[in-house]
């Protein structure tokens, strides 16, 4: 599947659907220099909302997924956030991106489930200085909404997906 990405003002973490995973990530790319790492955090499905939707749904999970959730504490939960924040950060400086200039191209995702959970997969891609890059977003599915839980794996491509 393939959404185009309008830019927006900042939104809510709450999607309505998927085609909004790209946007809202967008967003969060050309904040990126600006956002401390506790605002990083808090642009995604925190912990503790992840916990109080378990808690809440548990009959929308595998049991593999609850058996790992278990063990999981918010400081494993965030240090993942802000080592992709730091990634990012460091590969901005590498290729020197500034963040808020960068310049949406597609969002291209699928759905997904693994151990009982469901979320949308995708790869966003945006230019910078007429060069073409991509960053993965994963987006959990609460209910009927979805909230993204992770961007990361930035690269640069040789040929930029199309609109």
């Amino acid at each position: 599947m393939t959404a185009i990405i309008l830019t927006s003002c900042q939104q809510s973490k709450k999607l309505a659907s998927s085609d909004e995973i790209g946007t809202y990530a967008f967003n969060v790319l050309t904040n990126l220099e600006s956002l401390s790492e506790n605002e990083y955090i808090n642009r995604f499905y925190t912990f503790e909302e992840l916990k109080s939707y378990v808690l809440a749904h548990p009959d929308e999970f595998g049991k593999e997924f609850l058996e790992n959730y278990k063990v999981i504490t918010k400081k494993d939960f965030n240090s993942r956030l802000i080592a992709d924040y730091n990634k990012l950060q460091q590969e901005g400086t590498t290729f020197q991106i500034d963040w808020s200039e960068i310049e949406p191209v597609n969002y291209q995702y699928w759905p997904r489930a693994t151990n009982g959970v469901q979320s949308m997969k995708g790869d966003l891609f945006f230019t910078h200085n007429k060069k073409a890059y991509k960053v993965t977003v994963t987006a959990f599915k609460a209910g009927t909404d979805f909230y993204v839980t992770k961007i990361n794996d930035f690269s640069a491509v040789k040929e930029q997906a199309k609109k």
